[in-house]
């Protein structure tokens, strides 16, 4: 009822602006192609481009914001990969696509090797392990607090920190660190003695930021001062010239002869 309305909402608004019914391939879902567009996906049963009828996420990457958002599938239903409307959860031991463990019926319900299980095998019974290299790591049907032994295929329980391991799952904390159980959280704290190196090299840093500035200050200064003393040194040294061009006789007397002796020589040499 709620797929109905929502189609019925926007269809004819829609119908002229985008390539619905257009043909298809099942298994070419990108919003691109053969669709070539995001409110459209590709319906496996028609082999035509339709409606895009619920979601499978919470949020929508580039969906029109003039467009009502299709809508979220009840508790008991689930979106398929395909998108085109809600489907009925899958029970225990049906089909079920890779990684969608919301398709599949109960609160701990998973998916694995494409059957629906669920996660609540207990200690010492039998256990199935999937090991599909889409999912990058193995996956099983314990509960929790344990994990499928790939030796004996049974529900072992769960290492606690600082027992060995080789995978995640392993471990009561969910992280398996170079084969060895630990916090995650632990795992991503940055260590102390890197916060002491970083320290030690700003202060370093800083250090030498201001030895350069005082050296380079001081060179400067010392140029300047050579330069002031090699002016003064010119200076004294036009002055000593300027003394030694004065004739000694004239030197040697007073500034008041100096004076008088300069017009009886012109007399006396008048009167010859």
């Amino acid at each position: 009822m709620i797929r109905a309305v929502f189609l019925a909402a926007y269809a004819f608004a829609l119908l002229a602006a985008y390539q619905l019914g257009d043909k298809c391939t099942p298994s070419e879902l990108s919003s691109k192609e053969p669709c070539n567009n995001v409110t459209l996906t590709c319906d496996d049963l028609t082999n035509r481009c339709a409606f895009v009828g619920c979601r499978i996420d919470e949020y929508l990457d580039e969906w029109p914001a003039n467009l009502p958002a299709p809508p979220q599938c009840g508790v008991t239903e689930y979106c398929p990969n395909n998108r085109v409307g809600c489907m009925p959860k899958v029970k225990q031991g049906d089909i079920c696509s890779f990684g969608r463990d919301d398709s599949c019926e109960g609160e701990v319900g998973i998916c694995l090797a494409q059957k629906c299980f669920l996660k609540d095998v207990q200690l010492g019974q039998p256990c199935i392990i999937d090991d599909v290299s889409l999912y990058l790591i193995n996956r099983d049907n314990c509960a929790s607090g344990s994990f499928c032994s790939t030796n004996t295929r049974t529900c072992v329980g769960a290492l606690e920190n600082n027992e060995p391991c080789s995978e995640d799952r392993q471990c009561h904390s969910g992280a398996c660190r170079k084969n060895i159980c630990g916090s995650d959280i632990d795992y991503n704290h940055f260590p102390t003695w890197g916060y002491i190196i970083i320290g030690v090299g700003c202060f370093a840093l800083l250090a030498s930021c201001i030895l350069f500035i005082y050296l380079r200050r001081r060179r400067r200064m010392n140029a300047y001062k050579k330069s002031v003393a090699k002016l003064e040194n010119y200076r004294r040294s036009l002055l000593d010239q300027s003394n030694h061009r004065i004739p000694s006789s004239l030197a040697s007397q007073p500034v008041g002869q100096q004076h008088l002796a300069t017009p009886s020589n012109s007399t006396t040499s008048f009167r010859s």
